[in-house]
Order: structure tokens, then sequence, then C-alpha cells
């Protein structure tokens, strides 16, 4: 028999069924095309369309394949007689009970051809399974790609962390320091904006007069000095971790790609999970370049906050590094969830297909 593409067979019949059931009032239509062997799926949504509402479903909700399949000589027989009962049920006269006869005919037909429709759509066993063995190595080794760039966006997390944190930042023993990146910028779901919090602090070291205490601004320039060399070599460090020429992590689909028209033609495991993995996956890589170029802007605009050209700390200046920084953490803190789940699915999806074989 030769293979057809076909899917919502059951949702379909129910459908055809509903149509069928009125034919004395729609134009009869042959669903075949005998001269190209073809299914007009087009056809039959125009058909299906052409009611507002089917037995309490919205068919605009119903989404059908509109190319053509091929088809079997016997479902060219049961197309005909398909047409064949419609028409005789439109100029029908006799009895409800007859009619209701010719109708149960009508949609037995209709079922038994999506019946063969869905049965010949499938791929033979042997390569239904050499497809997912292809799909489980594309997988694996995509979900590997996946945990790398897990790793290192932890890794990044962690250093820009230390960074933010107490022991450098918000150094309390550093009275400037501290008071000029307050806690409040790196805390999850803050309200009040960067730049607020920049009058604020400026405020604050005005009130406290610690630009007159010489012992602060001799710790500050100190520790200062301490943070910016550390931040040059942990740029360095985090260097090791790129890849924006994109040779390292590189995301294959290739397989996809290739046989991604064989996809709804797997009936022994429910290969649509596919469809939406490659995408994610593609647009996770493509985002981790974007999170790493952020936190080093990050790093960068910290230390030429506390090393400015013109030697002078001002308010645009620490609004541009609280800016910088509450972007750069709540970017990498979101990516590392959304890598983290995507990792799960696509392991799930891995393990389904080594239970299935």
């Amino acid at each position: 028999m030769t293979p057809l593409k076909i899917n919502n067979c059951y949702l379909i019949t129910l459908i055809l069924i509903q149509v069928l059931a009125s034919c004395s009032s729609s134009k009869c239509d042959n669903f075949f095309s005998y001269e190209s062997r073809s299914l007009d799926i087009k056809g039959l949504t125009k058909k299906i369309e052409s009611k507002e509402k089917i037995s309490n479903l919205n068919v605009g909700s119903i989404t059908l394949k509109k190319d053509f399949v091929e088809v079997s000589e016997r479902l060219k027989e049961l197309d005909i007689l398909q047409y064949s009962l419609c028409s005789q049920l439109k100029s029908f006269n006799g009895t409800t009970e007859e009619k209701n006869a010719l109708i149960a005919k009508n949609s037995e037909t209709i079922r038994e051809m999506l019946k063969i429709a869905q049965q010949s759509s499938d791929l033979p066993e042997s390569q239904q399974n050499r497809l997912l063995v292809g799909y489980k190595q594309e997988l694996s080794s995509n979900h590997q790609v996946l945990i790398e760039l897990l790793k290192n966006t932890e890794i990044i997390l962690k250093y820009a962390s230390l960074i933010a944190d107490t022991t450098c930042l918000r150094n309390k023993r550093i009275k400037i320091l501290s008071t000029l990146f307050p806690y409040q910028n790196i805390e999850t779901n803050v309200k009040i904006s960067p730049r607020d919090l920049a009058k604020n602090a400026f405020s604050e070291i005005v009130s406290k007069e610690l630009l007159k205490d010489s012992l602060e601004i001799q710790k500050f320039t100190l520790v200062a000095n301490s943070i910016s060399m550390t931040i040059d070599k942990t740029i360095t460090t985090l260097k090791s971790l790129s890849d924006l020429d994109r040779t390292r992590y590189i995301i294959n689909e290739s397989f996809w790609i290739s046989n991604i028209d064989k996809i709804q033609r797997i009936s022994s495991f429910d290969a649509m999970k596919f469809q939406p993995i490659y995408p994610q996956m593609k647009t996770l890589r493509n985002s981790y370049d974007i999170v790493y170029s952020r936190v080093i802007d990050y790093f960068i605009s910290i230390r030429e906050f506390l090393s400015p050209k013109n030697g002078i700390i001002n308010l645009d200046s620490l609004d541009k590094v609280l800016t910088s920084e509450r972007f750069a953490l709540d970017l990498i803190a979101t990516y590392s969830i959304e890598l983290a789940e995507s990792s799960k699915r696509i392991k799930n999806i891995i393990e389904e297909i080594t239970t299935q074989n």
C-alpha cells in the first residue's frame, strides 16, 4: 500500500460524520483526485469550515494539513461509495429509519477511509526505529552542549555574584562603597529604579559627610583598586568560556532538517515533541553569547566607575553601573533557569526514546 500523510484522523472522523449527516443541505464532493491519486485536504478543510459550528467544536481551532497525499485503490473505492451515499441522501424521500441507516453507512465509510489512511501513513517499524535512533543521537549531542553551557553559566554567575556581593562592592566595612552600591539593586523583583537608588546613595553620602572623612576615602581607594584588579583577572578567566565565533558549542540540526517530513509518520513515539525542542535549543545557544557579553559589559562598567578617567564619580556614572549590574544579574539568573528546564525536558525525551527502543 502506498504511504500516506494524514493526521488527527479520529478528530476528522467526528467532524466528517456531522458534515455527511447534513448532506441534504450541502454539496456532495469527491475527496480524492483519481488522476493524481491524491487526497485534497485543502478542499476537505473548506468543506468542514462551511459549517460555523459542528458538534460543539469550534472549527476555527481545528488545524488540518493542506498538502496532498497519495491514496490506495481501496480508498478510491470508498470515496466513490461515500459520494454515492451522499447523493442518495440529498434526494432521499424514504422513512426516517431508512435515512438514518444511509447516514450510518455513510459515516462508517468515512471511518474506514480514515482508518486506512491513518494506518497507511505510518512508516515501517524498522524505519521508525532508525529515525528515533538518529534523533536520539542528535538530541544527546545537543543535550551535552546545553549541559556545558549550563556549567559555564553557573561559573559566570558565581563570579558576577562574588563581585556584586558583600565581599566586594557591598562590603559594609567600606562605607562609601556599600553606600554607592545598595543591596536593593541585586534583590529579586526590586521595584525602585537604579537611577533613584543612585540619587539616594549620593544623598546619603552627603548627609553622612563621607567624602570629608579621609580614612573612608583612603579605604575606598584601596578597595576600589583591588576590585579593579580582580575584575581584570576575572575577565581574562571568563574569556575561556566564550564562543562568539560559534566553533565550540554547536547545536546540530542536520538530522532534524533532513527528516522533518517524516516526523508525523512515526506512530511508535510522539515525535511531535521534537518540533519545539530544536528552536528552543538554538535560542538558548544564541542567548548564551548575549548573557556572556552583558556580564563582561557589567565588569567593564564597574572597572570604569571605580577608576574613572576624569577622576570624578557622579550620578550618571553610578546610574550606569547600577543599571548594567541589575540587567546582567537578572539576565543570567533567568537564563540559568531556562537552560536547566530545557535540559531536563530534552533528557526526558531521550529517556523516552531509549525506553521505546
